[in-house]
């Protein structure tokens, strides 16, 4: 086994934390969201209290002391430090085994000439039905009314398929009147942490329904404003649903597309900060040069992959999503609808930024950059929908727009 050096403050790396029951005890399941490790593990709550002052700041001695506060009893050195190798086995640890593989993987994304999506990563579908069939079912003839004139953008979820299947098929219905010539700009929520504020890749995509091919030209020309720090945030794409779900139906649509995937890094430090993102250098900068990417790309259909508000225990809330907030949350989500049906991005910030994104609106960054791209076009909401936990332990809520020229 390869022994590595761990500091004395170590760092645990950003991790799926799901509370279970297992052998009737509650456990802390951790596993890696990025898929860097493919690892699971579920820990004793209070073998998870020593994992989570393993933030880089606490050293072992601090450790110590806040298990002797919680539990009234004295954990060895040799107890964490046994910890902490089980970590770092794992590869949940920020160490030296740890960046070895990471930069085994981002080689070997840099050398793949497509990021693969499997049918697991598509989800499971109902009945055991067929991507196709679904998508077949899901876009029957609705007789949905169409606006006139040429969609210049739209906005869609990236729930699941299958709790989104009514808004993604009230989005998509009106998406088939759109050429398939078209360049798609795909703009979707980056799950993930990333230092760039838009995270392009220039690779091409290959689903279950074939591949789809990205605009190299423009896609390098974005990826110079990365700088050293690309390249490492570009392997968020390996694992990212928020753009495959839209490539999927367009693909069912309109056939292999041509598309312009950007991932969208979050706006948190700019509520936090007070700040918005037209006072940025670096939002101004991006503007700037997507803007001139599009004018140059000819004809352009914008999509951003978005959900709303995320409320609930499952999300952190202590409060249960009972009937009446869930009633509260709509009618916020309303207010913040009409803001982008406007087309304006500013008002849609600060409506967020008002409340301190409590809601944990998922689609505030790829809805910001759709709209600031998006000028003077007029939006309609054509659905939207609140998914509930029966147990109202939370709520996911998601809408879907089109904007017309």
């Amino acid at each position: 086994m390869t022994q590595t050096v761990i500091d004395d403050c170590p760092r645990v790396r950003s991790l799926e934390v799901i509370p279970v029951r297992s052998q009737g005890r509650l456990g802390i399941l951790l596993r890696d969201p990025q898929r860097l490790s493919e690892c699971t593990i579920i820990v004793p709550e209070n073998i998870f209290l020593i994992i989570s002052l393993m933030d880089g700041r606490h050293t072992r001695r601090d450790i110590q002391e806040a298990y002797m506060r919680r539990y009234g009893e004295l954990i060895y050195t040799e107890h964490i430090e046994k910890v902490e190798a089980e970590l770092d086995q794992n590869l949940f640890l920020h160490s030296e085994r740890f960046a070895l593989h990471q930069a085994r993987i981002i080689d070997e994304f840099a050398a793949a000439p497509a990021i693969e999506v499997t049918p697991a990563g598509v989800g499971d579908l109902p009945g055991g039905a067929t991507l196709e069939k679904w998508l077949d079912e899901c876009l029957a003839p609705s007789g949905r009314t169409r606006g006139e004139g040429r969609i210049k953008a739209v906005i869609a979820p990236h729930v699941d398929l299958v709790r989104g299947r009514r808004v993604y098929g009230a989005v998509y219905d009106r998406v088939r009147d759109c050429s398939p010539e078209a360049l798609f700009v795909l703009l979707g929520t980056s799950h993930q942490p990333t230092r760039g504020l838009v995270v392009p890749t220039a690779k091409d995509f290959e689903t279950p329904l074939g591949r789809v091919r990205t605009d190299r030209e423009a896609a390098e020309r974005l990826k110079k404003l990365t700088g050293d720090e690309g390249r490492a945030d570009e392997i968020v794409h390996r694992t990212e649903h928020s753009i495959v779900f839209q490539i999927l139906f367009l693909q069912h649509l309109l056939g292999p597309v041509r598309i312009l995937p950007l991932l969208c890094g979050t706006f948190s430090a700019l509520i936090a900060d007070g700040k918005s993102p037209e006072a940025e250098d670096e939002v101004r900068r991006w503007r700037r040069e997507l803007s001139a990417v599009l004018e140059d790309a000819g004809e352009v259909v914008i999509v951003a992959g978005a959900d709303l508000a995320h409320i609930g225990p499952m999300f952190g809330d202590s409060e249960l999503v009972d009937r009446g907030l869930a009633a509260a949350s709509e009618a916020a989500d309303r207010r913040l609808l009409d803001e982008v049906a406007a087309g304006n991005e500013a008002g849609f910030f600060r409506a967020v930024a008002a409340e301190e994104d409590r809601r944990r609106i998922c689609g505030l960054a790829p809805i910001w950059w759709l709209l600031a791209l998006t000028d003077a076009a007029r939006g309609e909401i054509v659905d939207y929908e609140q998914w509930k936990d029966q147990a109202g332990q939370g709520s996911v809520s998601f809408a879907g727009l089109v904007f017309w020229s």
